[in-house]
């Protein structure tokens, strides 16, 4: 590469105004609960249109499990758990100053449904059912976990 050339090559562009839409087709009975709604994202720097309506809907399951994070307690607790130092350490360092670690845990609710989209609100027939889930989640709770290889 010549180091006399630019790197960004300049060259007149010409551009047009072109008309662009998007269509969506749902059914016809979400006229009744249905509700379009236009926000303005500034992060994107988007328009969203949001569709919303009523569906028919079963639940299937409901389930709270415990979701489980380990990290260590501090920076220092992770440089020595991450650094080049820190795995390369010998077994009496590591016996002799572990890794602390801190266990957050947080409730998480899953609720599963089995919907019928295609189904009027006075449906004469259901249609195939399509599988939603939604997610709960609680705030984190921070504990004290055990240190690697050793006793609090």
């Amino acid at each position: 590469m010549n180091p006399d050339e630019p790197l960004i090559f300049q060259q007149p562009v010409t551009l047009e105004h072109l008309r662009f839409g998007a269509q969506v087709q749902v059914p016809a009975y979400m006229m009744q609960t249905g509700r379009l709604t236009a926000d303005y994202r500034p992060d994107l720097d988007r328009i969203v249109y949001r569709l919303t309506a009523q569906i028919l809907a079963r639940k299937l399951v409901e389930e709270t499990q415990i979701a489980e994070l380990q990290v260590p307690s501090s920076w220092w607790q992770r440089c020595k758990h991450e650094s080049w130092l820190g795995r390369h350490r010998p077994a009496w360092m590591r016996r002799r100053w572990p890794v602390r670690w801190t266990v957050m845990r947080q409730p998480v609710t899953f609720t599963r449904y089995a919907t019928f989209p295609d189904a009027g609100i006075t449906p004469p027939q259901l249609g195939a059912p399509v599988i939603y889930e939604t997610v709960q989640q609680m705030p984190w709770v921070a504990e004290r976990a055990t240190p690697e290889g050793g006793d609090p």
